[in-house]
């Protein structure tokens, strides 16, 4: 959702290079951010770039935690070991080396 990766995704590189990892919200994917947001997060999925997927939300009630549909769009587009590795696999690794 940055306007600046949204102008330029290649930038994103710049932060990569650098070890960053990457986040895409999954409303993003939906185009409830944007139909920018949307391009931008599903080309950082093509080009293996996201390290997370988060819901984006606040509350119950508006931008709901509902990560299921998000994990379908990312298993059915993407493939399963890429939804497990942002959804689940790369969040519990950075909870374990924080535990460290």
């Amino acid at each position: 959702r940055y306007q600046f990766l949204k102008n330029s995704p290649t930038d994103a590189e710049v932060f990569l290079q650098r070890q960053a990892l990457l986040q895409i919200n999954t409303t993003s994917l939906f185009g409830l951010s944007g139909e920018e947001a949307q391009k931008t997060a599903i080309q950082f999925l093509e080009r293996k770039w996201v390290s997370f997927a988060s819901s984006d939300a606040h509350n119950p009630y508006h931008r709901t935690p509902d990560l299921l549909e998000g994990y379908s769009f990312v298993a059915t587009n993407f493939g399963e070991t890429v939804a497990n590795d942002i959804f689940s696999n790369n969040p519990l690794a950075v909870i374990k080396e924080i535990e460290k």
